[in-house]
């Protein structure tokens, strides 16, 4: 009975290992952020081309009462994203204006934007070869997509944005941010509070980013 018995142990063992690993990738990411859980995230969960962005993503301090989930979620898309579009930025830039979901703390939110924005932009911008060009149709989609309106109600943060499509003038232009960084386009809010994007060389608003946001809204009004 001696390999019979080994054997049943041997599985008993092997089903431990197995919910073990379920628990981890499965359920943990699931959890909110905090330093030790930070630290299991980064030795099981992050590969090791990712472990610097990841290192600058959690030195922010924007993660409180956050999920595991929603961090990791920016890391590995943003990167992916990198991979598929062809323009090159060097890497300051795209981890301060890309990977980062940081753009102001009044609309952020939980952050959990990107793969939404992701799914909607990407595909078309997939092709193109120039930020600018890229930068167009984001700002051309996103304006024909969502409303701006300054009821009291509308939502103020970026995810619920999106999904009611109506906004006031500041939450759009924080959402046209995020919707760039998204689709791998760097960009930030300027001086007056206006999304603009980097074309690799400068900062700057192009015709139709800046006429479907800000210029659209006031002439509208």
């Amino acid at each position: 009975n001696r390999p019979v018995f080994l054997v049943r142990w041997g599985g008993l063992i092997l089903s431990f290992v197995v919910i073990g690993f379920v628990l981890l990738y499965l359920l943990f990411p699931q959890v909110k952020i905090t330093p030790r859980r930070l630290v299991i995230a980064r030795n099981f969960m992050v590969s090791s081309k990712d472990q610097v962005d990841f290192e600058y993503l959690a030195r922010k301090p924007i993660w409180s009462e956050k999920r595991i989930v929603i961090l990791l979620s920016h890391l590995e898309l943003a990167n992916y994203n990198r991979l598929l579009v062809n323009w090159k930025l060097d890497h300051k830039t795209y981890q301060e204006f890309v990977l980062s979901p940081e753009i102001d703390d009044k609309f952020d939110g939980d952050m959990n934007w990107r793969r939404t924005l992701w799914v909607s932009f990407y595909p078309r911008i997939r092709k193109e070869s120039s930020l600018d060009a890229a930068a167009e149709i984001v700002a051309y989609y996103l304006r024909g997509r969502v409303t701006i309106s300054e009821i009291s109600n509308s939502p103020q943060d970026i995810e619920h944005i999106w999904e009611r499509q109506i906004t006031t003038l500041h939450g759009y232009e924080r959402l046209l941010v995020a919707a760039l960084r998204s689709a791998g386009i760097p960009s930030q809010l300027n001086a007056e509070g206006q999304a603009e994007f980097f074309d690799g060389r400068q900062w700057k608003m192009t015709t139709k980013v800046g006429y479907f946001s800000t210029n659209s809204y006031l002439r509208e009004n």
